[in-house]
C-alpha cells in the first residue's frame, strides 16, 4: 500500500487554512474590497484604451481625408477634431 501522509498532512494543512479563511471576517472583507477596486480599475483601463483607439482613428481618418482633398473644416465636420489637430498632422 502507497504512503500518501505527506500528501495527506498538506492537504490538511490546506483544508485548515481555507477553513480559517472562511471565518475570517476582516480578511473576507479586505479581500472583496480589493476585488472590487481591482475590477474597477481593470474597466477604467479598458475605457481608456476604447477612448485613445477612437482617438486614434479619429485622426487616421483625418489623414486620409486630408490627402483626398477635403478640407480643414470638413475634416473637421467628419472627425470631431479640433483644427489644431488636424493642422498638426
Amino acid at each position: 500500500m502507497k504512503d500518501n501522509s505527506a500528501g495527506d498532512s498538506f492537504t490538511k494543512k490546506l483544508a485548515e487554512k481555507v477553513a480559517q479563511a472562511k471565518e475570517n471576517l476582516t480578511w473576507r472583507n479586505q479581500y472583496m474590497t480589493f476585488k472590487e477596486q481591482f475590477c474597477e480599475e481593470i474597466d477604467e483601463a479598458k475605457e481608456i484604451g476604447i477612448r485613445e483607439g477612437e482617438y486614434n482613428k479619429s485622426l487616421d481618418v483625418a489623414r486620409n481625408a486630408l490627402s483626398m482633398g477635403l478640407t480643414v473644416e470638413q475634416v473637421i465636420k467628419l472627425t470631431g477634431l479640433s483644427e489644431e489637430e488636424i493642422r498638426n498632422l
